[in-house]
């Protein structure tokens, strides 16, 4: 669930042009921080804060719409 909403999301970005996404993980949520580390955000340092910059969000459409079509 939490990847189909990462990928609506970086949908809606991308129609958008929205140039990152920005969200927040607690430092003691090991599991959070590996799915979202997987999805392709890069950890921000001392705050955990997750982007996925234009090239990701091009990413993960591009996977999900891979996804879909099969």
């Amino acid at each position: 669930m939490g990847a189909r909403m990462i990928e609506r999301l970086c949908d809606v970005a991308a129609r958008h042009g929205c140039g990152r996404i920005d969200w927040t993980v607690d430092v003691n949520n090991e599991a959070g921080i590996r799915f979202n580390q997987r999805m392709g955000a890069q950890l921000q340092k001392g705050v955990y804060l997750c982007r996925l910059n234009p090239e990701g969000i091009s990413q993960v459409c591009a996977r999900a719409a891979v996804e879909r079509a099969e």
